[in-house]
């Protein structure tokens, strides 16, 4: 049976230092935004029963207390993820970043998920989706090349 009245509903997860965001669907997809230092309240939420698909991972800097728990949610056999989009703000010679993200590439690899480079065109954003029936858009804007490059740190950028 249809909702007459489909909800989305966005919870903001306590994290300690850092950030994570989930947002549900009406179609019981969820978008991740940010997911939190690793072992995260996010990343233990999800373990404890599939919570359906991820649509979206979108990390908006790659500071470890936003992007730490990514690898052990993408290990998850559990969970289902579709796609992950994040930034290229970091030197790829620091240590802890190379070994985050490589080892979210090769499991990605073996699961079929996408990581993508995290993009808008200037001013107009990316559209995440569209949620019928709802009146639901939900669009991505992010800083131009110029103003992430000029920013003084990553938390300017996001």
């Amino acid at each position: 049976m249809n909702d007459p009245n489909p909800k989305v509903t966005i919870d903001f997860w306590n994290v300690g230092q850092g950030d994570a965001t989930s947002i549900r669907l009406p179609t019981g997809e969820l978008i991740l935004i940010d997911v939190g230092p690793r072992g995260s309240t996010l990343s233990q939420w999800l373990r404890e029963k599939p919570r359906g698909l991820i649509r979206e991972i979108l990390l908006t800097h790659n500071d470890t207390d936003h992007t730490g728990a990514l690898p052990e949610i993408v290990a998850d056999g559990n969970i289902d993820i579709k796609r992950v989009r994040m930034l290229e703000d970091r030197d790829r010679s620091n240590s802890v970043q190379d070994k985050l993200f490589r080892t979210v590439f090769e499991i990605s690899k073996n699961r079929d998920i996408k990581v993508e480079r995290l993009e808008c065109p200037p001013g107009r954003g990316t559209a995440l989706c569209e949620v019928p029936p709802v009146k639901l858009s939900l669009r991505l804007y992010h800083p131009t090349f110029e103003e992430n490059y000029r920013a003084n740190t990553p938390n300017a950028t996001s």
